[in-house]
């Protein structure tokens, strides 16, 4: 061993994935200052010096100088893929003074952050109480929305069959949609009232990730009330989704949308004590389609178990039903592609499955892959069954995405397209990394190959977990992952209610039990005098992950500024983000949900690139 260094601290300057890597991957970390020469590998908690880096592997990646600009900094990139014996390390810059954060080498350095990101759909359940021992800190003693049982429509029109109201309807169960307490499988201007999200996304990724790494997902790993039943803890949080789509569907075949409310900000924390009246939107061809795609997905997995064999048939017949009497006489479109492809999976003997998918326009491209054709495009692929013509045209459109994913790189090895940086750009980046590896999956890489692809999609899941601009670990409490400087003031009005101080007080900021030299993030005041520095009892509930960084932060104007302001002008997009949620009491939004709300698709989409790199042994 060489001999222990001075002490350092951690100023920032060093990023790196704060859980660690797996020890035959590549790693680099990402130093903002000149290193002046060599870097260290230093082991923790001794401080002795494990690996010196020479400054042969410490490339000068220049100043960000895109217009308008991703990150502005001037970086260096440090290559220590060598570092490959399982232990905790920190890097260390001495020239800097600098350190990174701790971090662990270790093959399944990622699963505790997949179980956390799946645990935190049991929290968005609809209609239950969150009782001990499943909710630890987080409990709420009583089931919300118990009004959804005998839920009415507010109008009957802003769907896509005329007038549709089919009376009191009990909708109760499903996930919370966002932050809020809204229910969606699908899109719906009902009575004027807009929303955007919706469920079907995040249950795609859910199953998804329990087909890509079944052993990861083991019964129990989630601690749940159903945990136990042999069925995979992952299986079953879908299931509570799945089984309210089922009350969706009417005796026609069609599909209500969503289960909303016209008083959005009125809510109020627990879940339990919402009493803001709720309603159900029409139904749309869009919820149709995803309902089909979904079911079929679904029907598919539960079928390998034989006590849900009676489950899975309730789920096909549910889906033909939708698609026999409305989807599949739909005009084209993603959901109708994703439905037909699903069934086609499912059963290639399905009636007008085949012909939809080979005659729709829409498999020529995928950019970005965040939509429903996509999803409709793989399925068809992964069944194996397709015609060899339409199955390259699929492979060729897969791969001019996985080029132009590679082209948009930047110095932090993470980049896409500025206008990826909108609201909810952490789904987008989790979507970037999802079609390398789907690319991976399907030999569908452009010019790039497998392996790069691979690799490529786990330096986006290090962006993730602080290799990034601002070192966030876009997570709550990402302390139970091994990670660090993660969220603490999401946009979740259960954790975050800021009508109600005592929950504030609770949920509201970060826990002392959290240790985080670079705490807080931003420092002094906005200007509206809010500050970020809030503490809580026990912070929010883990697993959530935020929308991430967006360019519309900059567009709020004359509401709450964002942080990293340089003479006047706006942070480059990057830096737009902020760990911080406040709607002061004189109704005005600040619109923190711009960057820190919590979706579950975004959750999802995370959750399935960690179970792509999880380890089950």
């Amino acid at each position: 061993m060489i001999q222990a260094a001075s002490p350092l601290q951690i100023n920032g300057l060093v990023k790196i994935d704060t859980i660690g890597y797996r020890p035959m991957d590549p790693k680099f970390a990402v130093i903002t200052a000149d290193p002046k020469g060599w870097v260290e590998v230093r082991k923790v908690p001794s401080g002795e010096t494990f690996l010196r880096i020479p400054a042969s592997s410490i490339k000068d990646m220049g100043q960000d100088k895109t217009d308008p600009p991703l990150h502005g900094d001037h970086v260096w990139q440090v290559d220590y893929s060598s570092l490959t014996v399982e232990g905790h390390y920190q890097i260390a810059a001495p020239a800097l003074g600098a350190l990174s954060y701790d971090f662990v080498i270790s093959k399944n350095i990622y699963n505790k952050a997949a179980f956390l990101a799946l645990k935190s759909f049991y929290f968005q359940r609809c209609g239950i109480a969150k009782a001990a021992p499943f909710a630890g800190n987080w409990v709420d003693d009583q089931p919300c929305h118990l009004s959804d049982k005998t839920v009415k429509p507010l109008c009957t029109t802003g769907g896509d069959y005329g007038e549709k109201d089919y009376g009191v309807l009990d909708l109760s169960g499903g996930w919370h949609d966002a932050g809020d307490f809204e229910k969606k499988i699908g899109h719906s201007n009902d009575c004027g009232v807009d929303s955007y999200g919706y469920s079907g996304e995040s249950l795609w990724y859910m199953m998804t990730a329990y087909e890509w790494n079944p052993e990861l997902f083991k019964d129990g790993v989630s601690s749940i009330p159903e945990s136990g039943n042999v069925i995979p803890d992952i299986l079953d949080e879908a299931k509570w989704e799945l089984d309210w789509y089922l009350k969706l569907q009417q005796s026609d075949g069609h599909v209500i949308a969503k289960v909303f409310t016209t008083e959005l900000w009125k809510m109020t924390s627990p879940p339990s004590s919402d009493m803001a009246p709720r309603f159900y939107g029409p139904p749309t061809s869009e919820a149709e389609g995803v309902f089909v795609a979904s079911l079929a997905h679904a029907s598919r997995l539960f079928a390998a178990f034989p006590q849900s064999s009676v489950y899975s048939k309730k789920l096909r017949e549910a889906a033909l039903k939708t698609w026999n009497q409305w989807v599949k006489k739909g005009p084209d479109s993603g959901p109708r592609l994703w439905a037909a492809a699903e069934l086609f999976r499912l059963d290639p003997k399905t009636e007008g499955a085949r012909e939809v998918v080979e005659k729709s326009g829409l498999l020529k491209s995928f950019q970005p892959p965040v939509n429903d054709a996509f999803k409709g495009a793989l399925a068809y692929l992964e069944s194996g069954k397709g015609d060899p013509g339409v199955e390259a045209q699929i492979r060729s459109a897969l791969g001019t995405q996985v080029d132009l994913i590679f082209r948009n790189n930047d110095s932090y090895r993470s980049g896409m397209d500025y206008s990826l940086y909108s609201w909810n750009s952490n789904w987008n980046k989790a979507e970037e990394a999802l079609a390398l590896l789907w690319g991976a999956r399907l030999n569908a890489c452009g010019s790039h190959s497998p392996e790069e692809c691979r690799n490529h999609s786990e330096d986006f899941l290090h962006y993730f977990h602080g290799l990034n601009p601002l070192n966030m670990f876009y997570m709550t409490h990402s302390d139970l992952a091994g990670g660090k400087h993660g969220v603490w003031q999401p946009s979740q009005v259960w954790f975050n209610d800021s009508q109600n101080l005592a929950k504030v007080r609770r949920y509201s900021g970060k826990p002392a039990s959290a240790a985080d030299p670079l705490w807080p993030y931003l420092n002094g005041a906005d200007n509206y005098g809010v500050t970020d520095d809030h503490e809580s009892e026990t912070g929010p509930a883990p697993g959530f992950v935020p929308d991430g960084p967006t360019y519309q932060y900059f567009q709020l104007k004359g509401l709450a500024e964002p942080p990293n302001l340089s003479g006047g002008k706006p942070s480059p997009v990057l830096k737009a983000y902020r760990d911080w949620n406040f709607i002061d009491n004189t109704g005005l939004k600040t619109q923190p949900w711009i960057v820190n709300e919590c979706g579950i698709y975004d959750t999802a989409s995370y959750l399935l690139l960690c179970a792509a790199f999880g380890d089950s042994q």
